[in-house]
């Protein structure tokens, strides 16, 4: 049930209707000790209406509740079978209508509470759709208001606190607001708070620093992006796009050597990486090692013949005579 709450507001009010009325069903059937078929392929095709559900509201098409629903009702099956119509133990006669009632109320109270339960989930999940949706029209300001509320009301979730610092950080130059950069620092620090050994929120956390520098010039961030970056390195030492960011940072940096060493490692680790050789070109150039750069330049066009940087810096190359 929580899981499917996360998948949005008609995924949990049908799972809630189909709960109640397995409940009862069940109940019934187990109070009249018979028609166990009936129960089976009563949970076959409530099995079947979830599955249906999930492929509408689920952001993938595999999901558990079909199985779930399937063996709940082969268990009520077989426990029929087994006592072979006989009363079970545990009720002396069919339900009267006083316990009747008490299993209703019962059934409703869960529901309430499943769905208080999970009401958090669903509505920052609501909130994040419409910042995607505000993302596609054009609206930056609203689209981060909408982060900002899925991440309230959702606080235990880090994946929506890296979203909103990304939000911050890519958003903020379209509405000029540096404070921005700031509030994009602080949300992806909530998300490494929350989960501290993702190395997605470091390399988020060393994104928002990277881009307060780039916008502000200040060294102090620069310095911190580096540390983030870094700390995430340590937690998977394979993720290429984060070495790509702190070999950006090494560069920024004036440290020539790291920042060669971060992108052959993310060339290394995807074969057909072409910023990585791009920007490796572009510091052979300042370097003054002209071949170099050209041999980078010529792995990109042979990746893709068609990359218009490439293909200017190596004519601009040649054009200044600067190959032999």
């Amino acid at each position: 049930l929580q899981m499917a709450a996360t998948t949005g507001l008609l995924g949990l009010l049908s799972y809630l209707a189909l709960l109640t009325g397995f409940v009862l069903v069940s109940f019934k059937a187990l109070a009249n000790a018979q028609g166990y078929w009936r129960v089976l392929i009563e949970g076959i095709v409530l099995g079947a209406v979830s599955y249906l559900i999930m492929l509408q509201t689920h952001f993938s098409t595999i999901d558990i509740s079909p199985i779930f629903w399937v063996l709940l009702g082969v268990g009520l099956t077989a426990s029929q079978k087994f006592i072979k119509a006989k009363p079970p133990k545990f009720i002396i006669k069919p339900l009267n209508s006083r316990v009747k009632l008490l299993v209703l109320l019962f059934a409703i109270t869960f529901t309430l509470a499943v769905g208080w339960l999970s009401f958090k989930p669903v509505a920052a999940d609501y909130y994040y759709k419409q910042a995607k949706v505000a993302e596609k029209i054009n609206l930056p300001e609203s689209a981060i208001d909408f982060y900002r509320l899925s991440a309230e009301w959702d606080k235990g979730n880090d994946y929506y606190w890296g979203e909103l610092s990304h939000a911050y950080i890519t958003l903020a130059p379209k509405v000029k607001n540096p404070a921005y950069f700031n509030a994009g620092v602080a949300a992806a620090r909530q998300a490494t708070k929350l989960s501290p050994l993702n190395e997605y929120n470091y390399s988020t956390l060393g994104s928002a620093y990277l881009a307060a520098f780039e916008y502000s010039g200040k060294k102090q961030a620069l310095r911190a992006a580096i540390t983030a970056f870094k700390e995430g390195k340590q937690i998977d030492a394979n993720y290429a796009d984060m070495r790509f960011k702190l070999g950006l940072a090494y560069a920024y940096a004036g440290k020539n050597q790291s920042a060669v060493k971060e992108w052959r490692k993310v060339i290394e680790l995807a074969p057909k990486a072409i910023s990585a050789r791009i920007n490796l070109g572009k510091l052979y150039e300042r370097l003054g090692q002209s071949n170099r750069a050209a041999g980078y330049y010529r792995q990109v066009l042979v990746i893709d013949p068609k990359n218009e940087p490439a293909k200017q810096a190596l004519n601009a190359l040649n054009g200044n005579q600067i190959l032999p």
